[in-house]
């Protein structure tokens, strides 16, 4: 979805994942996060790809060792979607609206109704 500050956001998805790789080889970016709070390596190694000139995320795992804007992880345990929220925090990105979403495809709609 675009914002009017960002222009292209991925998200993993084993059918997109050769797609995902390509673009981040060919094309340049200002900014790339990483909002993937556990150690990931394949979100790590999707970070490195970018060649952004940013890099940001939580300090863990091999990750740490080429953000450019590195954020502690909390250290109590709190909930996936407030550690995403504490990244844009620290990057001094805000947002209006915290609820969540669960899309749901009709397919699956039907069947729940």
């Amino acid at each position: 979805e675009q914002s009017g500050l960002s222009n292209r956001v991925y998200s993993y998805s084993p059918r997109k994942i050769v797609n995902i790789f390509l673009s981040l080889l060919t094309k340049e970016y200002d900014l790339a996060i990483d909002l993937t709070p556990a150690s990931s390596y394949l979100s790590s190694f999707f970070l490195f790809l970018s060649r952004a000139k940013e890099k940001a995320g939580y300090a863990v795992g091999i990750r740490r060792f080429f953000l450019t804007k590195a954020i502690c992880p909390p250290k109590a345990q709190i909930y996936e979607r407030d550690m995403v929220l504490e990244i844009c925090h620290q990057l001094d990105i805000f947002v209006k609206d915290n609820s969540l979403f669960f899309p749901v495809s009709k397919k699956n709609r039907q069947e729940i109704e």
